[in-house]
């Protein structure tokens, strides 16, 4: 029961030749279970992934600013900080938050929520693909007043 529990919680996938990078996973399927020797046997395991490998290091903040993206284009997390009215340039593309102490805008999932969880959809206006990180150099800025992370969450096909 405990690698099965193990396996239907995974979502990420690593090959051990490729320790820097990972697959998202999106389904296990476990099959062909063959006990061997008591404790000890075969399990067969499919894993359903997303096409794009994910980079470990686009998992670690970034500030805003001007960087240079290596890899395919991104969809990246947000971290805001501070209260009042907030807006976020990305490449020239605005995005207006309403944030009260943090706001969270992932752009992957198209939802915007505070550090606690809580849903918190209609604080934003404007669309989210326009926060997407392009190839290439990308800049990115907040209003003063308010601090801002990015996990650009690299990835390339």
């Amino acid at each position: 029961k405990t690698i099965r529990a193990w396996l239907l919680s995974s979502t990420k996938l690593v090959y051990s030749d490729m320790e820097d990078k990972f697959f998202v996973v999106k389904k296990v399927e476990i099959g062909g279970v063959k006990r061997k020797y008591g404790v000890y046997g075969e399990i067969e395991v499919v894993f359903t992934c997303e096409p794009s490998t994910y980079f470990e290091d686009g998992q670690e903040e970034i500030d805003v600013g001007k960087f240079y993206n290596l890899h395919s284009w991104s969809q990246p997390t947000y971290k805001l900080s501070g209260s009042g009215a907030c807006t976020l340039m990305v490449n020239g593309a605005i995005m207006t938050a309403d944030v009260v102490d943090n706001l969270i805008i992932d752009t992957e999932r198209m939802i915007a929520y505070k550090a606690n969880g809580t849903l918190a959809n209609t604080a934003v206006k404007g669309d989210y693909e326009d926060l997407y990180l392009q190839p290439g150099e990308n800049a990115v800025s907040v209003s003063s007043g308010f601090e801002c992370k990015i996990i650009p969450n690299w990835r390339c096909l």
